[in-house]
């Protein structure tokens, strides 16, 4: 925050400034600019009494004042002299006012009259001599004649040159001396009436009463007194100005006037600007200064107003921070900036104070605005002068008050506006994804395009992928291990490298143990393996010998074995029996049971189980044959006994009697039986004596077996015969009693289905089965193993028989198999000594074991044989190549000493790459880098650059309709609201003042209006005393406040501006000009002191405090520039530069002071863009004749040679006196020369003549310089240039070089000999004083001369000692080397020739890629881009893309890209593409003349 020290140091600064100036010190002194009135009697005795009675008498009149009068014939030297003078300061004065005018548009010239004299009451030691009055007036030099001027008053010079009556200007009273007496006294001096200084017009009476009243209010005399000694001096004639040392000596406390007058050039008065400071520090603690909060001011960085991406930067970061400043070097485009940043503010609905000091800067805003937008163009308001520019702001009010016809709503037009913006945001951010991705390292420090070159080169070595499907991906980690290529390439360079010195011998030694390497010393290892070959020579035989005689044992034996043999047992043994032979010793073991074996013992097992069921069955068929017949003779038995007790027992109890069975028995028994329970009883056992024989047949006749005819059927008197009857039966059963064990017999003797018993049935169907499996397991046996029972099997008594037979036969043959065991035992123990032996070989004593997979396991006994064969072999090839194994013993130590993964690494690549390991493994690792790290936005076409480009320009006009929408709204809002406040638009804004008001003047407008008066004008144009005069001071009223020309602009004039915007916009160059003398009247002297000082700035050297020396320090910043910068405001940088047509117009400014940053666009012709012309004229009262001669020779051929349209022509000198001279010379040319004259009129304000401190700002197509300075007729030659090698004078050398766009002609007269010493005087001081003015004269000469390489040693040199390197060069590096570009171009070169292609082509400050030329010639013709520009680390990236191929586009490229995407996976194919589209190219200009408007420089 400022210190009201700050403040303070500010407006002392603006009085001293005053002080210095011709409002408060008049005296001509040695000033080019003065002319004293009294000087007229020099020319013309009474002539200054003349003008000066016109002056009081006419409000317009023209004065002539010439030199034809004066015979020089009799005028003396010294008279002559003072008339030299008097031209000279005329012609100075005529010049700087006319100058001033083309750049501020205000004629200063004036007249002050008469001089107060009064010693500071503060400062005694400072003498105030100023005008009382001013009258504004105009001065002409004749056309026709040398010496002839006229002053005008009131009056204009019309464009035929006719001097007409022009509207009345009033006399001005000096405000600057009432404000300085104001300030120092606290008096206030009388000031005239309205009237006395409105008719323009003030009479003697009116004059020496107005001087009356200010010595009356300064000194104590009486009116009276003081009007007497007036109108006496008055009546004396003009004096002469006094000196400032005679005022000295003469002066006193009190104030006096002087009646002389003085002509010069009366520039802004700063009492606005000093009232402002004022304010500002009475009313410091109102103010917040740096700690004023600013909202984000910007919501896009687009704007409709044409940018480059350089300047759309400065709209981006508006919308980060408030204050900022925009560094923009000659011709980059800070009006250009400027206006987009005021149409993007208009379009954000924010008003904006534009600020400078030049009104043709504001002029060149205003007209750029009105070029994008006529309508928009009447929101900008320029005031640089309050009253002559009051009409065209009243007129334009009236005019819009009642709003403009609209085609579409606010709404409409906001909605438009924002869907474009936010569709304009989402192109570019997907452009600049894009741009990240194309940056972001995929692996290590590389980027995704340079992968791909790199795998491209690699890729086209092979056929198809190298090591496809042979490595795995899973047993590397790629980018999760960025070093891990490296370590693996320089591991395979340093194998492959061995493996190639060894790879003769790799057979030889391959079968040698690790071991033998690992800590084992070359020597060591040799005497091992020599001592294994010796011992294993030397054992060999025997062993071979040994093996031989197994062979014969092991076949003799199989033979004897195998005779007589069952086929079954004899196959299966097969299968074994190659090992007890010796066929084959790797054989599985020996089952534990063989199938046969198995099979037999099933067989015995299933016989014996057989012949267990038919013992069980035949013992239960004898076991049921006694069941079967004991329990029929039982039950028959149990039957006939009951039966024959009963009888008995009957017979006993009741006798005989009872078996009578009579008629009459039976009658009495029944008779009796009624009576009698004995008879009864009687009754009923004969009738069961008959009955109960039934119980004995059920028994009986179970079974068949005793025949027997029973009676009980029959009736009978005689009860005995039934009981004869049973009792016979009984005989008969007892007899069969005794013979069935016989029949019982008979069926065992012969058990089958056929010789069965028929009641046991059950056990008859057991018999069958047990027969039919005896007769399959017999069928087996006979078939398998040819064993045959003796005797047939018909039935079970048989297979009982049988069985026992064939199970001792079948044992018999499972011995066969124990007897095979045994033989495989005897042979493994032989195996197993021959192994030993081996293996005693492999690893004998002095040795050790020394080799791997020499004794590999053997599967027979040849085989063995072999082993003996190898192992001979190998030891004799170990003898016999000895002297070779040191190579293989590095290698092998190599390998053994990596860990596992890359052994195995190495072993696959060796046996399937044979040639470079490392160049297959890096395409195999790259192609899977860039499978697997793909980033997702990578460009693969210009589809987003195609719809960014479309967005944009739709968006340029919904941008457009959106400010005016906005704004008529606004201001239709703002009159409702004054009217309803019950006031008028015209009232306020009113043209002329009705009787008894006057016109309101701007300030008063704007202070009862200032929101309707920024409504109609939301952009503000004014220089920074228009700035104080007619806006309230009050803080950040608008949103933004931007100054241009900012390193011309002094900080105490602009601070208070600066108060009034919240963002703060400083737009400047800190490489050119600080401010000059120049703005606050010209400081050129009549005679200067020639000073060969290049010394730098002056430091302050008063002690003061830190704080205060803080404040007062940004207080003494050279230019509001300067302070921005130490303020720390962010600092853009514009980087395209257009103004010069040619690169070598500003490749010496871009060396010398920008860092090389800046990007000059293409040339569109080659010419020589620099002609240094060698005048070596005389250097003779600051003048050099000859040199303007020359420039004048210049123009007339420039103007004569020009075909259509006149070029723009500006000249430069080094001093004004030069420019005087050039413009009379130029003067004479023109009377002389019709045809020159006529073209010169063409020319109109298109040709100047300036001296190096007025030039900034102005450009032209052709400038000449006249560097005016050369040896003087003694022939010296004095190195004092002037302010262009003092402090920091490099600033003009560099404004002055760069005002050009097509072409310099440099006029010199600087000797050789001392140009020549630019390098050691660069070298000692840097690029700047007479080192740099001297560089750039040998620059200019070798541009001239077309020598490149001193013309590049000078730039070398310049960027060498160039003090501005800080800047980031990565968006300027348009384009860079990379492996993906390189292999594009060897690919191409195979098909169109290497000729054709130029890489990294410059053109201008532009690089492209590849070129390729026109076939046939060297014309450029195709602009191949890979992958875009590199703007990854820009958030403009977007922009540049598209600017850069415009304007590449605009000078003839025909523009193709090329997408790493797309070329990585189908290199080929996109090949053709770009072919075809070169060749259709080539057809398409074989119709077209050749032409050379590609300029290229390399």
């Amino acid at each position: 925050m400022p210190s009201k020290v700050f403040l303070q140091s500010l407006q002392s600064k603006l009085k001293g400034g005053n002080i210095r100036s011709i409002h408060l010190n008049a005296l001509p002194g040695r000033l080019a600019t003065r002319f004293d009135l009294k000087q007229f009697d020099v020319i013309e005795e009474g002539l200054a009494h003349s003008f000066l009675g016109t002056l009081l008498s006419k409000s317009n009149f023209e004065f002539k004042v010439s030199f034809d009068k004066i015979d020089l014939n009799k005028t003396n030297a010294e008279t002559q002299k003072k008339l030299g003078v008097i031209a000279k300061r005329l012609n100075t004065i005529i010049i700087e006012n006319e100058d001033y005018y083309k750049e501020h548009g205000i004629k200063t010239l004036g007249f002050g009259y008469p001089v107060l004299i009064k010693r500071s009451s503060k400062d005694p030691a400072k003498i105030i001599k100023a005008p009382l009055f001013i009258w504004p007036l105009e001065a002409v030099k004749s056309k026709n004649k040398v010496n002839e001027w006229s002053f005008l008053r009131n009056k204009l010079i019309q464009p035929n040159g006719k001097i007409a009556d022009a509207d009345i200007h009033s006399v001005s009273i000096n405000e600057v001396l009432l404000s300085f007496i104001k300030g120092e006294d606290n008096i206030t001096l009388p000031h005239l009436t309205n009237e006395a200084l409105e008719d323009a017009l003030i009479d003697r009476k009116e004059l020496v009463d107005a001087c009356a009243e200010v010595l009356q209010s300064l000194n104590a005399n009486s009116k009276e007194d003081i009007l007497k000694t007036l109108n006496r001096n008055f009546e004396i004639p003009v004096n002469v100005l006094p000196d400032a040392a005679q005022i000295d000596a003469i002066a006193n406390n009190t104030a006096y006037i002087h009646f002389g007058g003085v002509f010069g050039l009366f520039r802004t008065q700063k009492e606005s600007i000093i009232t402002d400071i004022t304010k500002l520090l009475d009313r410091f603690d109102e103010f917040e200064f740096d700690d004023l909060k600013v909202e984000n001011l910007s919501t896009t960085p687009f704007s409709a107003v044409p940018t480059d991406p350089s300047q759309q930067a400065i709209i981006s970061t508006l919308g980060m921070d408030a204050n900022q400043i925009i560094q923009g070097p000659p011709g980059t485009g800070k009006s250009q900036s400027l206006t987009a940043l005021i149409t993007n503010a208009l379009a954000n609905g924010l008003k904006c104070l534009v600020v400078c000091e030049k009104k043709t800067a504001l002029d060149v805003i205003k007209t750029n605005i009105e070029r994008a937008n006529t309508e928009m163009g009447a929101l900008v308001g320029v005031i640089d002068d309050v009253n002559d520019d009051r009409e065209a702001i009243i007129d334009s009010v009236r005019d819009r008050q009642n709003g403009i016809p609209f085609s579409i709503s606010l709404r409409q037009a906001q909605n438009q506006y924002d869907t474009l913006k936010s569709q304009l945001k989402e192109s570019a951010t997907a452009i600049n994804t894009q741009h990240k991705a194309l940056a972001k390292t995929i692996y290590g420090d590389k980027m995704w395009s340079q992968i791909v070159g790199r795998y491209l080169a690699l890729k086209k070595k092979y056929p198809e992928l190298p090591l496809k499907n042979v490595l795995a991906t899973r047993d590397f980690r790629f980018a999760e291990d960025e070093s891990e290529l490296d370590a693996i390439l320089t591991l395979l360079k340093r194998g492959n490298n061995l493996f190639n010195q060894s790879n003769n011998v790799h057979s030889v030694f391959q079968s040698l143990t690790d071991d033998l390497f690992a800590d084992q010393a070359v020597g060591t290892a040799r005497v091992k393996i020599e001592d294994f070959s010796a011992y294993a020579l030397q054992q060999i035989p025997a062993l071979e010998t040994n093996i031989q005689a197994l062979q014969v044992s092991g076949k003799q034996w199989a033979d004897v074995f195998l005779n007589g043999m069952p086929d079954v047992i004899r196959q299966e043994l097969n299968l074994h029996l190659a090992f007890c032979i010796g066929d084959r010793l790797n054989a599985d073991p020996l089952p534990n049971s063989f199938i046969q074996e198995q099979k037999i013992e099933q067989l015995v097992t299933a016989l014996q189980t057989l012949l267990f069921k038919a013992q069980k069955m035949r013992q239960q068929y004898d076991d049921a044959l006694q069941h079967h017949y004991n329990s029929y003779y039982s039950d028959l038995s149990k039957a006939l006994s009951i039966y024959l007790a009963y009888a008995d027992d009957t017979i006993a109890r009741y006798g005989n009697s009872l078996l009578d069975n009579s008629r009459g028995a039976k009658f009495k028994t029944s008779l009796l039986s009624i009576f009698s329970g004995k008879y009864k009883q009687i009754k009923q056992n004969r009738l069961e004596l008959r009955s109960r024989i039934t119980q004995v047949r059920a028994a009986h006749l179970q079974r068949s077996y005793i025949e027997h005819q029973y009676n009980d059927h029959t009736e009978t008197t005689d009860l005995n015969t039934y009981l004869v009857n049973v009792k016979e039966l009984h005989l008969k059963t007892e007899s069969w009693a005794k013979a069935y064990p016989e029949t019982i017999s008979n069926f065992l003797s012969n058990i089958n289905e056929h010789h069965f018993h028929a009641d046991l049935d059950s056990l008859k169907a057991e018999v069958n089965p047990l027969l039919q499996q005896f007769h399959s397991l017999k069928q087996t046996i006979i078939t398998d193993y040819g064993v045959v029972p003796v005797t047939p099997v018909p039935d079970i008594n048989a297979l009982i028989i049988a069985v026992p037979y064939l199970v001792e036969k079948l044992n018999d043959q499972r011995k066969h198999f124990n007897t095979f065991r045994g033989q495989w035992d005897n042979r493994s123990k032989s195996y197993q000594k021959l192994a030993d032996t081996f293996k005693d070989i492999e690893s004998n004593r002095r040795a050790g074991t020394i080799t791997n997979g020499l004794f590999a396991p053997y599967s027979s006994l040849q085989a063995a044989l072999g082993v003996c064969d190898k192992i001979k072999g190998t030891a004799t090839v170990f003898h016999e190549h000895l002297n070779d194994f040191r190579v293989y013993h590095e290698w092998k130590s190599f390998f053994l000493g990596l860990d596992k993964s890359q052994q195995a690494l190495l072993t696959i690549i060796s046996s399937h790459i044979e040639g470079e390991w490392a160049a297959a493994f890096e395409c195999w690792y790259l192609f899977w880098i860039l499978s697997l790290n793909e980033p997702p936005h990578l460009p693969k076409d210009d589809y987003e650059l195609q719809q960014y480009k479309q967005r944009k320009e739709a968006f340029k006009s919904a941008q457009l309709n959106s400010i005016i929408a906005r704004w008529t709204e606004r201001q239709a809002a703002s009159v409702r609201d004054f009217k309803a406040k019950g006031q008028a638009v015209n009232s306020l804004f009113n043209k002329k003042g009705t009787k008894g008001m006057r016109r309101n003047s701007l300030r008063t407008i704007v202070k009862r209006a200032f929101e309707l008066f920024t409504d109609f004008f939301p952009v503000l144009l004014l220089n920074p005393s228009v700035c104080s005069s007619i806006l309230p001071l009050e803080e950040g009223i608008f949103d933004l406040v931007i100054f241009d020309e900012a390193s011309q602009l002094r900080l105490e004039d602009t601070y208070a501006a600066l108060i009034r915007g919240k963002a703060k916009i400083v737009s400047g160059d800190k490489h050119q000009m600080a401010p000059s003398s120049y703005f606050e009247g010209s400081g050129a002297l009549l005679d200067p002191v020639d000073e060969e000082s290049e010394d730098s700035d002056e430091e302050a050297s008063a002690e003061r405090s830190a704080l205060q020396a803080t404040h007062l320090n940004l207080a003494d910043s050279e230019s509001l520039l300067a302070y921005a910068v130490d303020k720390g405001f962010i600092e853009s940088y514009l980087k395209v530069h257009y103004r010069s047509q040619h690169p070598y117009l500003i490749d010496f400014s871009n060396h010398a002071f920008y860092g090389n940053r800046l990007m000059p666009v293409p040339a569109k012709e080659d010419y020589i863009p620099i002609e240094y012309l060698q005048v070596d004229g005389l250097y003779e009262g600051q003048v050099n004749k000859q040199e303007a001669r020359r420039v004048v020779a210049l123009l007339q051929q420039i103007m004569k040679d020009a075909k259509g349209e006149i070029p723009s022509v500006g000249v430069a000198t080094f001093n004004i006196y030069q420019r005087n001279l050039i413009l009379e010379e130029l003067s004479y040319e023109r009377q002389v020369d019709p045809t020159f004259d006529s073209l010169m009129a063409k020319a109109e304000d298109s040709f100047f003549v300036k001296n190096l401190e007025n030039i900034q700002g102005d450009e032209r197509d052709i400038i000449i310089l006249s560097t005016t300075f050369g040896r003087k007729a003694n022939g010296s030659f004095s190195q004092s240039f002037g302010p262009i090698i003092q402090g920091k004078g490099h600033r003009m050398l560099n404004v002055i070089i760069t005002r050009a766009r097509s072409k310099v002609y440099l006029c010199t007269s600087f000797p050789q000999e001392y140009v020549s010493l630019y390098p050691q005087l660069i070298q000692q001081k840097g690029n700047k004083g007479r080192g740099i003015m001297y560089a750039y004269l040998t620059y200019a000469k070798a541009v001239s001369e077309r020598n490149e390489e001193l013309r590049q040693g000078i730039l070398q040199l310049l960027r060498q000692y160039c003090s501005d390197k800080h800047y980031d060069t990565t968006e300027i590096s348009l384009g860079s080397e990379s492996p993906f570009e390189d292999e594009v171009y060897e690919r191409l070169a195979q098909h169109i020739g290497a000729d054709r292609i130029v890489q990294q082509h410059s053109v201008g400050g532009f690089r492209i890629d590849m070129v390729i030329k026109r076939k046939g010639s060297q014309i450029p013709l195709i602009a191949l881009e890979c992958d875009g520009a590199k703007y990854h680390n820009s958030p403009e990236a977007y922009a540049w893309d598209g600017f850069r191929q415009e304007q590449l586009e605009r000078y003839g490229f025909i523009f193709y890209r090329i997408w790493s995407t797309k070329w990585w996976d189908a290199a080929d194919r996109e090949l053709e593409l770009l072919l075809d589209f070169i060749y259709q190219q080539d057809a398409t200009m074989a119709t077209v003349p050749n032409h050379t408007s590609l300029q290229s420089e390399n």
